[in-house]
């Protein structure tokens, strides 16, 4: 850690090729890629991350090094956690993503050529990807029970009101919505027995 706190890169080299643990933490819960990021060390962290350092490795306030980068404002360093690969969307304990942390113009410009969003735009976005998968898994099952329901099978049928109920049950309306329009669609369905 100390080479990597004095921003040594040969020491630390040597160091790892003598079988350092390169994701050792000290007493805090840093580890070197912690104090490369978090002091502007481009080259050791490039020789870190080469020999296999955690990259989104989860630090206080659930901070990963490209939230220390970009709140540093150490523009390098953040195209080269980029270039690695690096959680571009990674939310901290309170929601941000390393965008809401950065105030360099420079680094904001990368984390949104990279994708990055903000933590907000982030999470609603998973929502719309979350209700849209649901969507999906509720479109095969209802086409399975359709299946079902067409060889004259009760559970198919039961199955049908039990998806209707837990989705209006869970405010999801369009999804619902999706269930009844497919309902409709069967050739016997809860309707042909006087449900709705």
């Amino acid at each position: 850690v100390e080479a990597v706190e004095h921003d040594n890169p040969d020491v630390a080299d040597i160091l790892i090729e003598n079988h350092a643990d390169i994701n050792v933490a000290t007493q805090d819960g840093k580890t070197p890629i912690d104090w490369a990021v978090e002091n502007g060390h481009d080259r050791t962290a490039e020789l870190l991350l080469r020999y296999g350092a955690t990259i989104d490795r989860r630090g206080k306030y659930d901070w990963t090094p490209l939230h220390l980068t970009a709140w540093n404002g150490h523009v390098e360093l953040t195209r080269i956690l980029i270039r690695n690969h690096a959680e571009i969307n990674a939310l901290d304990e309170f929601g941000n993503t390393p965008l809401d942390k950065a105030s360099n113009p420079e680094i904001k410009k990368l984390l949104i050529d990279a994708g990055g969003l903000t933590g907000k735009l982030y999470t609603q976005a998973m929502k719309n990807y979350f209700r849209h998968i649901v969507t999906l898994v509720m479109a095969c099952c209802i086409s399975l029970a359709s299946a079902a329901v067409a060889q004259d099978t009760p559970s198919a049928d039961e199955l049908l009101k039990a998806m209707r109920d837990m989705t209006v049950s869970q405010g999801n309306k369009d999804v619902a919505g999706t269930i009844r329009k497919a309902r409709n669609k069967i050739p016997f369905s809860l309707s042909a027995r006087g449900e709705t």
